[in-house]
């Protein structure tokens, strides 16, 4: 028998994009429990709500896009 794991998950550093591993809600962190939403698919947050008490054991590291506009 053969195993062969490759892992690249490393945490990035702050700022950083985080998503929440219940909502799915994207917040950019400043850094460790203060952030602002930036994406949001649940009534909870609004984008743009900020806040410095976020709990970091329900987010993990964010790897996609997120596109902001005046729209």
């Amino acid at each position: 028998m053969k195993s062969i794991v490759t892992d690249k998950s490393l945490e990035k550093p702050f700022p950083k994009l985080m998503k929440s591993v219940e909502t799915g809600t994207i917040i950019l962190f400043e850094y460790s429990g203060k952030g602002t939403v930036v994406g949001n698919h649940s009534d909870d947050n609004m984008v743009g709500y900020i806040s410095t008490t976020w709990s970091m054991k329900k987010f993990t590291d964010f790897d996609g896009a997120v596109l902001l506009s005046n729209d």
